[in-house]
């Protein structure tokens, strides 16, 4: 399934009551069940940045989270779907240049961006005009955060 009909069908439907975003519930229930001696908090703060888009299955920026979990200690990931409170999108006009510096702010306190691509012959994030927006944000920040592509590995398979 797609981003979007998960997110649209599943997180927005377990989100309504409290009209919030999924990590805000993750992190409520943590509080109240995660026993103080657990090794590995269930939610913390990001060290990774997901971009992806949304019509990608759901499982492929998931493959990317997995693998990079695999091959880094303590990864936590800031996905829009988890983190976003969507409930309040459009409810305001909000300032591009307010939303511009807040996202370069949350770029540099992550200093971590892992963009998804795929597929390999013509990667959707470059066709997004917002997933453009992430990369050049991040690109700016260069000097002080971590930049990686990924490809899923059914695509590297069709590269190779």
């Amino acid at each position: 399934e797609q981003t979007a009909y998960v997110y649209v069908d599943q997180i927005k439907k377990m989100t309504q009551g409290e009209k919030c975003a999924l990590v805000d519930i993750a992190l409520s229930l943590q509080q109240q069940h995660q026993p103080e001696s657990a090794a590995v908090p269930w939610v913390a703060p990001a060290t990774s940045f997901i971009s992806h888009v949304w019509s990608y299955e759901f499982g492929i920026p998931l493959e990317a989270m997995r693998k990079l979990d695999g091959q880094h200690q303590g990864m936590y990931f800031w996905f829009d779907v988890f983190s976003n409170n969507q409930h309040s999108v459009g409810a305001a006009v909000v300032d591009t240049d307010d939303l511009s510096d807040l996202f370069r702010s949350s770029i540099l306190s992550i200093g971590r961006v892992d963009l998804v691509l795929s597929p390999w012959d013509k990667p959707l994030p470059l066709t997004r005009s917002w997933c453009i927006f992430e990369i050049v944000s991040t690109l700016k920040e260069a000097a002080s955060v971590e930049f990686e592509t990924h490809l899923p590995e059914k695509e590297k398979n069709k590269l190779f």
